[in-house]
Formats: C-alpha cells, structure tokens, sequence
C-alpha cells in the first residue's frame, strides 16, 4: 500500500494491456451478473418483502398469545 507498490502495479498494467482488457471484461461480466440496477432493485425488494414477512408473523405471533 505505498507509493512504490502503485507505482509498481501501474508500471504491470501498462506492459500488460492484453491482461488489463481480460480483466476489464471479466469485470463487466460481474457487473452484469451481479450489480446492474434491475438486479439491485429486486435484491431490496426481497429484502423489503422479507422484513414485511417478518414483521406480520411477530405481530400475529403476539396477537395469538
């Protein structure tokens, strides 16, 4: 984590920029797959439903005792 690594890792990049394109599309492939806004939009919405779930059986839990 200090100057001479970055300048290291950039110095890697440049001399390898057939590599810095793999990982640049194998980065996008995740992107796709995982973190677009449609996907991230169902994964609240799941978290939101779940909570929603949550939250009525406690309350007929409590209601029924």
């Amino acid at each position: 984590g200090d100057a001479e690594d970055l300048s290291r890792k950039v110095l890697w990049a440049y001399e390898n920029p057939e590599d810095m394109r793999r990982m640049g599309r194998n980065a996008r492939l995740i992107y796709q797959e995982k973190y677009t806004p449609e996907i991230n939009y169902h994964q609240l919405l799941a978290v939101y439903e779940d909570a929603i779930g949550q939250n009525l059986r406690h309350k007929t839990t409590l209601q029924s005792q």
